[in-house]
């Protein structure tokens, strides 16, 4: 689609995650999921000609995955120009009695 507008763009996997950990959705509490990821997002790769980044990831809850990506990215002078998710999850209200 962005080919179509007229940008350079092109897929490529320049993070990773390193060490064993559990989907987010396993993670007991908003707490224990937003320190999930601390220190293990890496950055594999670089984008063609040092450009800028747009991130996508499949859902958000807390925005911890795109946090930690963007901050791992910065850290190595790699400019995000922008962040999509597919879904989002609502949170419930608690009905109170």
């Amino acid at each position: 689609m962005l080919r179509n507008g007229g940008v350079a763009a092109d897929v490529d996997q320049i993070l990773s995650i390193a060490g064993r950990l559990g989907k987010s959705v396993q993670q007991s509490g908003v707490a224990g999921r937003l320190g999930r990821l601390e220190g293990h997002i890496r950055v594999c790769g670089r984008p063609p000609d040092d450009g800028g980044v747009v991130l996508v990831d499949d859902i958000i809850t807390t925005g911890s995955t795109m946090r930690q990506c963007v901050r791992a990215l910065r850290e190595h002078g790699i400019p995000v120009v922008a962040a999509y998710t597919l879904a989002s999850v609502t949170r419930r209200a608690v009905s109170r009695p």
